[in-house]
């Protein structure tokens, strides 16, 4: 659908349920530092973590990719603004198999991959701006190992901003076009 996409900024996080003081909410927004975000070592017995995080604009989302640490699952639900109710955009989706969560983490690469998710991905009421991205994380075959995301990047198709910023207005009538089809 899109040829080429803009990468969108990840601005700060807002939220997050768990984390390890080594491995911090934050490294997703901080790229650069190459590190990861893992729940803390107590949390991961419950199987599911979570972070929002803010952009830094509002967007449509054409592509998220996602390089695992150790997650089975990720689900990623946008919110128009903080507060506001979460809108499903990916579902949830495997990482990794069964078989792959049950091998060795430091042998695997299924506990590093990378995966990238596209529209045909996400949920088909998806296509709105978003200021901010809740995602969410499982790992319900190897309770009690730390688990994450290694990084997350979010693309926004080019032409997006200049469709929406010239589209006439839904409130002006005399702006409106109108098309009818009759069958013959």
């Amino acid at each position: 659908m899109f040829k080429s996409g803009k990468l969108s900024e990840l601005k700060a996080v807002v939220h997050f349920t768990s984390q390890d003081d080594n491995y911090p909410a934050s490294n997703l927004v901080n790229y650069k530092l190459n590190r990861c975000w893992k729940c803390s070592r107590g949390e991961s017995a419950t199987g599911r973590a979570s972070v929002t995080l803010e952009l830094s604009s509002a967007v449509f989302v054409q592509e998220i990719g996602i390089t695992n640490a150790g997650s089975a699952f990720i689900q990623v639900d946008g919110l128009v603004s903080e507060g506001s109710t979460p809108v499903p955009l990916l579902p949830m989706k495997p990482l990794m198999s069964e078989a792959e969560c049950r091998g060795d983490p430091a042998t695997s690469d299924a506990f590093t991959s990378t995966r990238t998710y596209t529209r045909a991905d996400f949920a088909s009421n998806s296509f709105r701006r978003f200021k901010h991205l809740v995602v969410t994380v499982m790992q319900p075959f190897k309770l009690g190992l730390q688990f994450g995301l290694g990084r997350l990047t979010v693309k926004q198709p080019t032409f997006a901003n200049k469709i929406h910023n010239n589209s006439p207005s839904l409130s002006d009538p005399s702006k409106w076009v109108c098309f009818c089809y009759t069958p013959v």
